[in-house]
């Protein structure tokens, strides 16, 4: 029966995480509408943070130290970490540091318990640990996408240094051109983002393309 309650909770904390981020978008968003913003939710905070505390005292108290030697350790440490979050977070009422938001949303992280101790998700566990083993495939294949967008990137910046070199300072179109190209392409960061957007249905690649073929030369690179 505690172990359901524990992945009951689990679930319902879940819920509440996404309920709370919707509301502190709309209420952070009053504020810009001259509106008075209302009380955060802090008792639901409060009685989760209770209650995973008071889960992992009395985990202490029958595992002892099995609960930092045992099979599940790295589990039991990571919760260890969110539950002193929390205390933190609560601690510092209503005042949040950068480092705290983002750790908070690896509460959700505790959904992966639910998964792997519910029997009935059995064919959940086994596609997200399939997901998982291929996790490293995927970062190899991300990195071989990133270095091509590099490379393009430099090819391209190097043209648009040369376009903007030769553009006629008298030309108001080609001077109204150049600045929509350099909003693109001025720098190498930015090349990327816009290679990056091309590639990933981010931003129609025709766009950039127009841009690109405005370059004198600008056919080629089109084609490239």
């Amino acid at each position: 029966p505690f172990k359901a309650a524990c992945m009951a909770v689990i679930a319902a904390n879940a819920l509440y995480l996404g309920a709370a981020a919707d509301f502190n978008a709309k209420n952070s968003y009053r504020r810009l509408q001259n509106q008075s913003e209302e009380p955060d939710w802090k008792v639901g905070s409060i009685v989760f943070t209770t209650w995973f505390l008071a889960e992992i005292l009395i985990r202490l108290a029958a595992e002892r130290l099995i609960f930092f030697t045992g099979e599940d350790k790295f589990w039991n440490i990571f919760d260890v970490v969110l539950v002193t979050e929390s205390v933190v977070s609560l601690s510092l009422d209503g005042r949040s540091w950068t480092f705290l938001r983002i750790l908070r949303v690896f509460r959700l992280v505790r959904i992966v318990r639910l998964v792997r101790t519910v029997a009935a998700l059995r064919r959940l566990r086994t596609m997200l640990f399939a997901i998982m083993n291929a996790f490293v495939d995927l970062m190899w294949a991300l990195l071989v996408v990133m270095i091509m967008v590099f490379v393009f990137s430099i090819v391209f910046n190097n043209a648009v240094g040369t376009h903007f070199e030769e553009v006629d300072m008298n030309d108001q179109k080609a001077l109204d051109d150049a600045h929509a190209i350099h909003e693109e392409f001025g720098t190498i960061y930015d090349s990327m983002c816009s290679l990056w957007a091309a590639i990933s249905g981010g931003n129609d690649w025709m766009h950039y393309g127009k841009l690109l073929r405005k370059m004198r030369g600008g056919e080629i690179y089109f084609q490239l």
